[in-house]
Protein backbone atom coordinates (compact mmCIF):
# COMPACT_ATOMS: atom_id res chain seq x y z
CA UNK A 1 0.00 0.00 0.00
CA UNK A 2 0.94 3.49 -0.83
CA UNK A 3 2.25 5.78 1.86
CA UNK A 4 -1.12 7.55 2.79
CA UNK A 5 -0.50 11.50 1.59
CA UNK A 6 -1.65 14.32 3.89
CA UNK A 7 -4.70 16.41 3.01
CA UNK A 8 -4.37 19.72 4.16
CA UNK A 9 -8.02 21.73 4.35
CA UNK A 10 -7.83 25.33 4.70
CA UNK A 11 -9.95 26.94 7.37
CA UNK A 12 -12.11 28.76 4.99
CA UNK A 13 -13.09 25.62 2.87
CA UNK A 14 -13.88 23.76 6.35
CA UNK A 15 -16.18 26.47 7.33
CA UNK A 16 -18.01 26.84 4.16
CA UNK A 17 -18.25 22.64 4.37
CA UNK A 18 -19.59 22.43 7.74
CA UNK A 19 -22.52 24.89 6.36
CA UNK A 20 -22.63 22.56 3.98
CA UNK A 21 -23.27 19.57 6.26
CA UNK A 22 -25.69 21.72 8.03
CA UNK A 23 -27.83 22.13 5.40
CA UNK A 24 -27.88 19.02 3.78
CA UNK A 25 -28.49 16.99 7.42
CA UNK A 26 -31.75 19.51 7.77
CA UNK A 27 -32.70 18.74 4.48
CA UNK A 28 -32.21 21.92 2.80
CA UNK A 29 -34.17 22.13 -0.25
CA UNK A 30 -34.51 25.35 -1.50
CA UNK A 31 -30.61 26.24 -2.74
CA UNK A 32 -30.21 24.25 -5.82
CA UNK A 33 -32.21 25.55 -8.87
CA UNK A 34 -35.39 26.18 -6.92
CA UNK A 35 -38.60 28.11 -8.29
CA UNK A 36 -36.69 27.50 -12.09
CA UNK A 37 -39.77 25.43 -13.23
CA UNK A 38 -41.87 28.19 -12.95
CA UNK A 39 -40.31 29.52 -16.15
CA UNK A 40 -42.27 26.71 -17.81
CA UNK A 41 -45.81 26.25 -18.61
CA UNK A 42 -48.06 23.13 -17.30
CA UNK A 43 -45.03 22.17 -14.82
CA UNK A 44 -47.52 19.57 -12.64
CA UNK A 45 -48.87 16.88 -14.53
CA UNK A 46 -50.45 13.76 -13.43
CA UNK A 47 -49.33 13.61 -9.93
CA UNK A 48 -45.62 14.85 -10.76
CA UNK A 49 -43.75 17.60 -11.50
CA UNK A 50 -40.23 19.45 -12.59
CA UNK A 51 -40.30 20.87 -9.08
CA UNK A 52 -40.34 16.76 -7.89
CA UNK A 53 -37.22 16.57 -9.98
CA UNK A 54 -35.39 19.85 -8.82
CA UNK A 55 -35.77 19.31 -5.29
CA UNK A 56 -34.94 15.23 -5.31
CA UNK A 57 -31.82 15.83 -7.65
CA UNK A 58 -30.56 18.36 -4.69
CA UNK A 59 -31.49 15.93 -2.19
CA UNK A 60 -29.28 13.39 -3.16
CA UNK A 61 -26.62 16.03 -4.61
CA UNK A 62 -26.19 16.86 -0.79
CA UNK A 63 -26.10 13.60 0.39
CA UNK A 64 -23.26 12.54 -1.63
CA UNK A 65 -21.32 15.56 -0.65
CA UNK A 66 -22.39 15.13 2.33
CA UNK A 67 -20.46 11.16 2.29
CA UNK A 68 -17.36 12.94 -0.11
CA UNK A 69 -17.28 15.33 2.71
CA UNK A 70 -17.06 12.67 5.85
CA UNK A 71 -14.77 10.27 3.35
CA UNK A 72 -12.35 13.40 3.46
CA UNK A 73 -12.59 13.32 6.80
CA UNK A 74 -12.00 10.09 7.17
CA UNK A 75 -8.48 10.72 5.20
CA UNK A 76 -7.41 13.61 7.22
CA UNK A 77 -7.93 11.52 10.73
CA UNK A 78 -5.94 8.77 9.02
CA UNK A 79 -3.10 10.95 9.99
CA UNK A 80 -3.00 10.01 13.65
CA UNK A 81 -5.08 6.90 13.92
CA UNK A 82 -6.04 3.86 12.05
CA UNK A 83 -8.91 3.94 9.12
CA UNK A 84 -9.42 0.48 7.50
CA UNK A 85 -8.94 1.11 3.88
CA UNK A 86 -12.22 -0.66 2.87
CA UNK A 87 -13.82 1.81 5.42
CA UNK A 88 -12.90 4.62 2.78
CA UNK A 89 -13.95 2.32 -0.55
CA UNK A 90 -17.48 2.05 1.53
CA UNK A 91 -17.51 6.13 2.40
CA UNK A 92 -16.85 6.48 -1.59
CA UNK A 93 -19.13 4.09 -3.06
CA UNK A 94 -22.09 5.99 -1.13
CA UNK A 95 -20.74 8.97 -2.72
CA UNK A 96 -21.19 7.76 -5.83
CA UNK A 97 -24.36 5.80 -5.49
CA UNK A 98 -25.94 9.30 -4.00
CA UNK A 99 -24.40 11.05 -7.25
CA UNK A 100 -26.12 8.20 -9.81
CA UNK A 101 -29.29 8.92 -8.30
CA UNK A 102 -28.58 12.57 -8.74
CA UNK A 103 -27.85 12.04 -12.11
CA UNK A 104 -31.42 9.92 -12.46
CA UNK A 105 -33.29 12.73 -11.04
CA UNK A 106 -31.24 15.37 -13.61
CA UNK A 107 -31.90 13.01 -16.45
CA UNK A 108 -35.64 13.35 -16.05
CA UNK A 109 -35.79 16.86 -15.52
CA UNK A 110 -34.06 17.44 -18.51
CA UNK A 111 -36.63 15.11 -20.30
CA UNK A 112 -39.84 16.81 -18.70
CA UNK A 113 -38.03 20.56 -19.72
CA UNK A 114 -37.28 19.93 -23.08
CA UNK A 115 -40.58 18.28 -23.69
CA UNK A 116 -42.53 21.69 -22.09
CA UNK A 117 -42.57 25.20 -23.74
CA UNK A 118 -41.75 28.34 -21.97
CA UNK A 119 -43.77 30.53 -19.68
CA UNK A 120 -42.95 34.05 -22.07
CA UNK A 121 -43.80 35.99 -19.19
CA UNK A 122 -41.41 34.89 -16.50
CA UNK A 123 -38.47 34.90 -19.42
CA UNK A 124 -39.34 38.25 -20.01
CA UNK A 125 -38.62 38.97 -16.72
CA UNK A 126 -35.55 36.85 -16.85
CA UNK A 127 -34.17 38.87 -20.28
CA UNK A 128 -35.10 42.42 -18.19
CA UNK A 129 -33.73 41.55 -14.29
CA UNK A 130 -31.41 43.94 -13.50
CA UNK A 131 -28.51 41.33 -12.99
CA UNK A 132 -25.34 43.83 -12.49
CA UNK A 133 -27.18 45.74 -9.53
CA UNK A 134 -28.18 42.03 -7.91
CA UNK A 135 -24.85 40.87 -8.02
CA UNK A 136 -23.81 44.05 -6.58
CA UNK A 137 -26.32 44.19 -3.71
CA UNK A 138 -25.67 40.74 -2.70
CA UNK A 139 -21.91 40.67 -3.07
CA UNK A 140 -21.90 37.27 -5.47
CA UNK A 141 -19.09 35.48 -6.69
CA UNK A 142 -18.73 37.96 -10.02
CA UNK A 143 -17.06 35.27 -11.79
CA UNK A 144 -19.81 32.58 -10.90
CA UNK A 145 -22.68 34.95 -11.40
CA UNK A 146 -22.02 36.42 -14.66
CA UNK A 147 -21.78 32.32 -15.80
CA UNK A 148 -25.86 32.08 -14.58
CA UNK A 149 -26.76 35.41 -16.03
CA UNK A 150 -25.32 34.35 -19.70
CA UNK A 151 -27.65 31.65 -19.27
CA UNK A 152 -30.79 33.58 -17.86
CA UNK A 153 -30.73 36.90 -19.76
CA UNK A 154 -31.01 34.40 -22.98
CA UNK A 155 -33.84 32.63 -21.20
CA UNK A 156 -32.06 29.27 -21.86
CA UNK A 157 -33.26 27.45 -18.69
CA UNK A 158 -33.02 24.21 -20.23
CA UNK A 159 -29.49 25.37 -20.79
CA UNK A 160 -28.94 25.52 -16.76
CA UNK A 161 -30.50 21.76 -16.44
CA UNK A 162 -28.07 20.82 -18.88
CA UNK A 163 -25.22 22.00 -17.23
CA UNK A 164 -26.99 20.61 -14.05
CA UNK A 165 -26.73 16.88 -15.86
CA UNK A 166 -23.02 17.66 -16.94
CA UNK A 167 -22.11 18.71 -13.71
CA UNK A 168 -23.17 15.91 -11.78
CA UNK A 169 -21.95 13.90 -14.23
CA UNK A 170 -18.94 15.16 -13.77
CA UNK A 171 -18.46 14.69 -10.11
CA UNK A 172 -19.99 11.02 -11.00
CA UNK A 173 -16.92 10.40 -13.19
CA UNK A 174 -14.19 11.86 -10.59
CA UNK A 175 -15.82 9.89 -7.38
CA UNK A 176 -15.32 6.51 -9.61
CA UNK A 177 -11.88 7.42 -10.01
CA UNK A 178 -11.18 8.22 -6.68
CA UNK A 179 -12.86 5.10 -5.66
CA UNK A 180 -10.68 2.59 -8.27
CA UNK A 181 -7.82 4.17 -6.38
CA UNK A 182 -9.11 3.18 -3.13
CA UNK A 183 -10.54 0.43 -4.01
CA UNK A 184 -6.72 -0.79 -4.95
CA UNK A 185 -5.24 0.26 -1.73
CA UNK A 186 -3.75 3.42 -2.79
CA UNK A 187 -4.57 6.92 -1.42
CA UNK A 188 -5.26 9.41 -4.65
CA UNK A 189 -2.96 12.11 -5.02
CA UNK A 190 -4.21 15.97 -2.94
CA UNK A 191 -4.83 17.63 -6.16
CA UNK A 192 -7.70 14.99 -6.71
CA UNK A 193 -9.37 15.79 -3.73
CA UNK A 194 -9.11 19.35 -4.14
CA UNK A 195 -10.58 19.37 -7.69
CA UNK A 196 -13.33 17.24 -6.98
CA UNK A 197 -14.28 19.38 -3.55
CA UNK A 198 -14.42 22.70 -5.97
CA UNK A 199 -16.33 20.65 -8.68
CA UNK A 200 -18.75 20.04 -5.99
CA UNK A 201 -18.85 23.37 -4.58
CA UNK A 202 -19.11 25.54 -8.16
CA UNK A 203 -22.26 23.26 -9.23
CA UNK A 204 -23.53 24.05 -6.30
CA UNK A 205 -22.87 27.65 -5.97
CA UNK A 206 -23.79 28.23 -9.70
CA UNK A 207 -27.30 26.67 -9.14
CA UNK A 208 -27.74 28.40 -6.09
CA UNK A 209 -27.65 31.99 -7.54
CA UNK A 210 -29.68 30.31 -10.09
CA UNK A 211 -32.27 29.54 -7.66
CA UNK A 212 -31.83 33.55 -6.10
CA UNK A 213 -32.71 34.91 -9.06
CA UNK A 214 -35.90 32.74 -9.90
CA UNK A 215 -37.25 33.88 -6.31
CA UNK A 216 -36.56 36.94 -6.46
CA UNK A 217 -38.44 37.24 -9.93
CA UNK A 218 -41.53 34.57 -8.80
Amino acid sequence: MKQQQKIRVPLHVLLVLIFLLGISSLGFGRIKVNWSPIAFVNVMLTGSSMNQFVVEGASYFFKSHSSYLELLQKIEVSEIELVPPGILDETANTAIKLMEDTVIAYDKLKLWADATPYDEAVIARLKKFNYKKFQRENSLNQTLFWKVREYLMKGDVCGIYDKMLLDSKTILNLLREIESELAAGNIPDNHRWWNLNQVYLESLIFDQYVAMVFYAIK
